[in-house]
């Protein structure tokens, strides 16, 4: 049977497939890099030990590439990215000194680091700038026309080069070199004693002018192809067949489209799963689901035992892929195929160097995968016994509906300042252990509570009290009541900071010792008083104060380490403890089954999150998972052993290299190792005069005394006891169990270098997109159980990787992946557990993909850097490419071949030889079967070209979260009708602007980047400034970016005199009056050959009916527009004068649903982010569809100023003069009401000022997303059906019907005043006919044109 089902779907394979060849080629406007980058770059992954050591003995380029030829498993394409990162860095910091023509130049900078909230922050003092090594060491420095303050250097620990080579001092040498021109040995000899950044200067890309500027082509001879990218094929047209799936859902088009969605893809869901079942290895799997499309199956075709099976609440929805040690999920982000191949290269390199140690390497790996779950929890039963360890101290004891925490989180996501929004009495809970002693840690964060309770949050507080020296339980039981009876009086914490300020006890006794209530008092004799002592040996709660806010502990050294740091700068401590409250109500989680429920303690119920965790264990020490105040991954220092130790033994567990200043320091870690027969049997504890034989990685305060490494890892020396050193070790032996538990070692005397190696790995860190709780390794399991398509695989016998995979069927994420692992030929072993989306409970609402294709690596391209498109089923007479632009990047077609020109219309071309494939059924981007085969059949019999698609990446974009939101919620009753948006603006590497952005949904920003590179973001109503560094096309572990104006960020990055002067003279209106003019603005949103023309033609009338007039169009182009017609216009732009833009706004995918029909998206274009896709320094903005022509009464200044009384837009009102011609109304139309109009949005006058400071572009989207959730993408809706039910938000004022008629619709008499005849109708008659029908003088001025044209 399996082998019967496999030559079914082989011959289906076959049968409806044909061959075809179109070129399709991805350009970028990146020089081309010499190859040697390449290989350093790939060295530099793999090995950074080797990458410095083959740097300092660099020889020259062709004797690197002979030695270090890359890997054949090795290829990133982001690499190039990061390469056009470097180039442009430099370009910028070269202009502001002055250094083009230095081969090598140097600057050098002295680092600071601050404490600021618990973080360290780092910045720059520049000191010099040197061209050439010469000139440094003479100390000749010069310097260039620096502009703005915005030359200061920020370096980021992830991603740049960094040599330390000096702990001890603070001066950092960035180096810019050419490494093909100079003698980079004698460099690195004369600059050994130096730390050291190694920066890129690509001398061959100083001449390459930018191919930004808006220009029918963009010249791509000398730059570099990009790779990695996938596109759909889609069918343009489905056939009108019985046993057609899709055409059989179209004849549901009276039933309401959401009820048609489980008729059309419960079936076919079933139908591809079993498909999937009987591919035999890898390759067909990925054929099967990248070519699903045949819709060739009976309506009611079911796969009995699939429709059967319920597995929602079983088997997780999540699609993710093990890879030995690594976990991903596979979303709309971690899908890209760049960011999979990087997750796995990396597991394949570091899977090699960790099996060099084990015989058992897969033991290790699933240590490493469940070692998070494995790790203690804070749950310390003094919580949770029946007999209360700690006073509460609460002002209302209210119930509290947790039904309503959902809307209310949602709320908190979208504003900054809570102070505004009244809380809850008691949402947020905090337990507090201080000692009866004063302490000056203690006293800040005393008096920083009750001023965060005072006027920003009112929170509820639980108090324990300790006595760290005599533990005098009657001191302690009387300070319970004196407590009371202060907060009893007062109802507020500020007596909390005065009784710890001296002796408590006779503070209380002085000052607040009045009468107690009865039942208070038996309240605090039965409470169980705690030991600090027990506290510490239990609970490894050793220093006070001690917080926990919610369900989350702070972290108890770094809030230490704050409140000592900050101690004269008290609202740091302040901010710290509000965004940590805010940002625990973000992440709040309550049982499930309690969120129907009312308390009145909430402490209780956050209890009860902490008992319900599955891997809880008895006792917690020093590492909370549950913890606030992470240091990223990414800036700890890190260190590479390159040998073990030479007195190590079988036990040792821990290597300890310490270096400082401070003799103390070292002899107390000995004698601490000493005291413990423990440490010292397992604990090697080396002191070093320098860090020079070890790699080093990562954040350093460079120029401080003491620097202590814990198996590669360096600790936080600040205030470092015996306790904490104590506790640090006690954590590490523990990790080190957990990671080596049931490991067969191939040396026991490697045991610390294989620890180190795992640290480097950043073991702990996962992947942001997978929730705590998710275990991978059990979630895997639960599905290849329950999964009636198991499929297991090899590529050869004893593979490296090994694959466990969970995947939905009928997703991009999963094709995706499959199409990827299928392409990049490693030696892999993969299992695959694959579900329908129907038997997870998960509601398909719209095929997400069609024929897809990706293309990746080297070998499938061909020498002139193009790929084929092939395979495709010859039962659809057209297709579409469709180019998901998800990967942080706008294309738009550069080349277009075999374009359809409308010869047929131009005199004396009727019996042209020219074959059409792209252009002449709808959109540019469609493509006929028929005209390719015979194409090919001519290509055969004479020389001619195939039909070539060339995309040109224009831009790069990147979608951005604010951190911090000023937020007004949009009121519907406000006098004005809008709220203003908050302005953004871009500036370049020099301090130029470049362009300005309002947010997007209050929350976000999309930056449309001129390229990779460092960039500025100014915030208009504070002009805080950060900075944007863009070097990667994927976003990283399925997050997005988040952006945060700290109000430090300024000093650490920009010297503060030229920065105010910047900010003194620089206006964000400055910059929209420059460009400012008085045109006539008409906004197109056009594809395909007859549209483009027609639009042509549009331009044509209005520009010499109106001769005085200067027109502006605005043309949105992305990859709508072919490149045929962006010649024509610029041949018109030669004929008459005129402004030009070409608009490009990436769809912002992680944020809204996008339409998979490119026909509704660039509709959809002319009403969605108009806010920012159109230039500001337009303030009204004329929609025009294309297919409509001009009277002679017509008059566009005329309508771009008429009076629409503050509204934002105007429109068309529908003429619904059907007269019984049949039309069939749709739902909106119908179930609109008496009291609101239908529009058509066919031409629509836009005031863009006020649309773009309002709360309307965020509106319209709201619209659209809750359209798409309900009805899925119907394509019974049109744009103007969103518009007409909004115009209760976004009101729609009336224009005079005569700028619009249509022949189908409108009164036959008012074609007499009409001003702009539209060639809309309901008979889908050819519009060419409509036009010379209804427009006068049509055939013969339209044909003049096209002979204008082709000249």
């Amino acid at each position: 049977m399996r082998l019967l089902a496999l030559l079914q779907i082989l011959a289906f394979l076959v049968n409806i497939t044909f061959e075809i060849d179109i070129e399709v080629s991805f350009k970028t406007p990146y020089c081309i890099k010499d190859p040697l980058y390449y290989a350093l770059e790939a060295q530099f992954f793999l090995s950074k030990e080797k990458f410095w050591n083959d740097i300092k003995n660099f020889q020259g380029k062709e004797e690197y590439l002979n030695k270090h030829s890359n890997p054949n498993y090795y290829f990133n394409p982001d690499d190039q990215t990061k390469l056009e990162y470097y180039n442009q860095l430099e370009k910028s910091q070269s202009q502001l000194y002055s250094t083009q023509a230095c081969s090598l130049w140097i600057k050098t900078y002295e680092q600071h680091n601050q404490s600021l909230n618990g973080e360290l922050y780092t910045w720059y003092h520049e000191t010099k700038v040197y061209c050439g090594l010469d000139s440094y060491i003479n100390g000749n420095h010069f310097k260039g026309n620096f502009v703005n303050g915005f030359h200061q250097e920020s370096m980021d620990f992830g991603k740049d080069k960094i040599l330390y080579n000096n702990l001890n001092d603070p001066e950092i040498l960035i180096l810019y070199i050419d490494l093909k021109q100079v003698d980079v040995i004698e460099i690195f000899n004369k600059l050994s004693h130096k730390n050291i950044v190694l920066r890129y200067k690509f001398t061959e890309c100083l001449n390459i002018n930018e191919h930004h500027t808006d220009q029918p082509h963009y010249n791509t001879v000398n730059t570099e192809s990009f790779q990695a990218l996938g596109i759909d094929i889609q069918i343009h047209k489905f056939p009108d067949t019985q046993q057609d799936l899709i055409a059989h859902a179209q004849r549901y088009k009276k039933s309401m489209y959401k009820y048609r969605l489980p008729e059309i893809f419960d079936p076919y869901q079933s139908f591809v799963l079993n498909q999937t079942r009987a591919a035999s290895d890898l390759y067909q799997l990925a054929q099967i689901l990248e070519n699903h499309p045949s819709f060739k199956i009976e309506k009611d075709y079911s796969y009995p035992e699939e429709q059967k099976l319920k597995y929602d609440g079983l088997v997780t929805k999540e699609e993710f892929f093990i890879v030995n040690h690594k976990c991903v999920r596979l979303n709309r982000h971690t899908s890209d195929p760049i960011y999979i191949n990087l997750k796995i290269i990396e597991a394949l390199k570091q899977s090699q160097i960790l099996s060099k140690y084990v015989e058992n390497p897969q033991q290790l790996y699933e240590n490493i995968l469940s070692f998070d779950h494995k790790l203690p929890v804070f749950n310390p039963s003094f919580l949770s016994e029946e007999k209360k360890s700690y006073l509460s101290l609460r002002s209302i004891k209210s119930k509290l509906d947790l039904s309503k925490f959902s809307q209310l989180i949602k709320q908190i996501e979208q504003i900054e300042d809570l102070t505004d929004v009244k809380l809850p009495s008691g949402l947020i809970q905090v337990l507090l252990i201080i000692d009866v002693k004063p302490n000056q840690d203690q006293q800040i964060l005393l008096k920083s509570l009750a001023k965060v309770h005072k006027d920003h949050v009112q929170f509820d507080l639980r108090v324990i009290i300790v006595d760290s020296e005599n533990n005098d339980q009657k001191i302690i039981r009387e300070l319970y009541h004196c407590i009371q009876n202060a907060f009893e009086s007062t109802l507020n914490y500020d007596f909390l900071d005065n009784i710890f300020s001296d002796d408590a006890l006779q503070v209380c006794q002085k000052n607040y010792s009045q009468f107690m209530k009865e039942d208070q008092m038996q309240n605090i004799d039965q409470m169980t008083l705690l030991n600090a002592r027990d506290l510490c040996s239990d609970n490894s709660i050793c220093e006070v104060p001690f917080m926990m806010i919610n369900q989350n502990v702070i972290n108890q050294f770094q809030l230490l380490k704050t409140l000592n740091q900050n101690f004269d700068k008290p609202e740091h401590v302040i901010d710290l403890i509000k965004s940590t409250m805010f940002d625990q109500l973000k992440r709040l989680k309550i049982p499930g089954s309690l969120l129907n429920t009312q308390t009145e303690n909430l402490f209780d119920v956050y209890l009860s999150g902490l008992k319900d965790h599955k891997y809880q264990t008895d006792y917690y020490q020093n590492e909370i998972r549950n913890q606030y105040m992470h240091h990223d991954t990414k800036k700890l220092a890190k260190l590479k052993f390159h040998e073990s130790p030479k007195n190590v033994t079988l036990q040792s567990k821990v290597l300890i290299l310490a270096y400082s200043s401070d003799q103390k320091i070292l002899d107390n870690l000995q004698a601490w190792i000493d005291q413990s027969e423990n440490l010292k049997d397992q604990v090697i504890f080396q002191i070093v005069d320098n860090f020079n034989n070890h790699l080093l990685s990562g954040q350093l305060e460079l120029g401080q005394s003491t620097f202590i490494f814990i198996n590669g890892i360096m600790i936080d020396s600040f205030r470092l006891s015996q306790k904490r050193f104590e506790q640090l070790l006690s954590s590490e032996f523990r990790q080190v169990d957990l990671l080596l538990g049931g490991l067969k070692l191939k040396n026991g005397f490697e045991k610390i270098m294989l620890i180190n190696e795992i640290k480097l790995t950043e073991y702990s860190k996962r992947n942001a997109s997978l929730p705590d709780e998710f275990n991978c390794i059990k979630e895997y399991e639960k599905a290849a159980n329950l999964t009636i398509a198991l499929n297991k695989f090899k590529t050869v016998e004893n593979p490296i990787l090994n694959f466990k995979t969970k995947l939905n069927v009928l997703t991009r994420d999963s094709v995706n992946f499959v199409s990827l692992i299928n392409q990049i030929k490693l030696g892999i072993s993969i299992e695959l557990s694959i579900f329908t989306q129907r038997s997870l409970g998960i509601e398909m609402k719209f095929i997400p993909y069609y024929y897809f294709r990706l293309f990746f690596d080297d070998h499938l391209r061909n020498p002139n850097g193009t790929y084929k498109i092939q395979n495709l089923s010859d039962r659809y007479q057209n297709y579409l490419i469709d180019l998901p632009q998800q990967k942080r990047q706008v294309f738009v077609i550069n080349e277009l071949s075999h374009f359809y020109e409308l010869d047929e219309q131009r005199q004396g071309n009727q019996n042209s030889l020219n074959i059409s494939v792209f252009g002449q059924k709808g959109y540019s981007l469609v493509f006929n079967t028929e005209a390719a085969k015979q194409l090919d059949k001519q290509f055969r019999e004479q020389t001619i070209e195939y039909p070539q698609v060339q995309f040109y990446q224009k831009r790069v974009n990147q979608l951005v979260r604010l951190s911090q939101i000023n937020h007004n919620s949009f009121n519907p009753f406000n006098e004005k009708g809008m709220n203003k948006k908050e302005k953004f603006m871009l500036f370049n590497g020099a301090g130029q602007p470049i362009q300005s952005y309002y947010s997007l949904l209050h929350q976000y920003l999309q930056l449309t980047l001129q390229s990779p590179g460092r960039y500025f973001l100014m915030r208009e109503n504070t002009q805080q400034i950060i900075l944007i560094d863009f070097y990667s096309v994927i976003q990283r572990d399925g997050l997005l970016d988040q952006v945060e104006f700290n109000s430090d960020f300024d000093a650490q990055t920009f010297r503060f005199s030229e920065l105010d002067e910047f900010k003194t003279n620089y206006n964000f209106n400055n910059y929209r009056s420059i460009h400012k003019k008085d045109t006539v603005n008409i906004y197109y949103t056009v594809s395909g050959s007859l549209y483009e023309k027609f639009a042509l033609y549009q331009m044509q009338q209005m520009l010499e009916q109106n001769t005085q007039e200067q027109y502006r169009f605005l043309i949105y182009e992305g990859t709508f527009c072919s490149p045929s017609f962006k010649k024509s216009i610029f041949k018109l732009k030669g004929k008459y004068s005129f402004d030009l833009d070409f608009i490009n706004y990436p769809w912002p995918h992680d944020i809204a649903f996008h339409d998979p029909d490119p026909k509704r998206t660039i509709n959809l274009y002319r009403i969605m982010f108009l806010d920012n896709g159109l230039p500001h320094d337009v303030d009204r903005v004329i929609y025009r569809d294309a297919d409509q022509c001009n009277l002679e009464n017509s008059n566009m200044r005329y309508l771009q100023n008429s009076e629409i009384k503050n509204f934002p837009q105007a429109m068309v009102p529908h003429c619904k003069h059907f007269d019984n011609k049949g039309y069939d109304v749709n739902q909106v139309m119908k179930y609109l009401g008496k009291n609101l109009t239908y529009f058509t949005n066919n031409i629509i006058l836009i005031d863009t000022k006020r649309y773009r400071e309002s709360d309307y572009p965020d509106i319209i989207l709201d619209f659209y997303q809750a359209a798409v959730g309900k009805w899925g993408f119907d394509p019974f809706l049109l744009t103007q059906d969103l518009q007409s039910p909004a115009q209760i938000y976004v009101p729609i004022y009336p224009l005079d019907e005569d700028w619009e008629w249509a022949e189908d619709f409108c009164d036959p008499e008012k074609k007499k005043t009409a001003k702009i005849i539209d060639f809309q109708d309901m008979k889908k008659e050819d519009k060419l006919k409509i036009a010379k029908r209804v427009c006068p003088n049509f055939a013969e001025r339209f044909s003049q044109l096209l002979d204008f044209l082709s000249q």
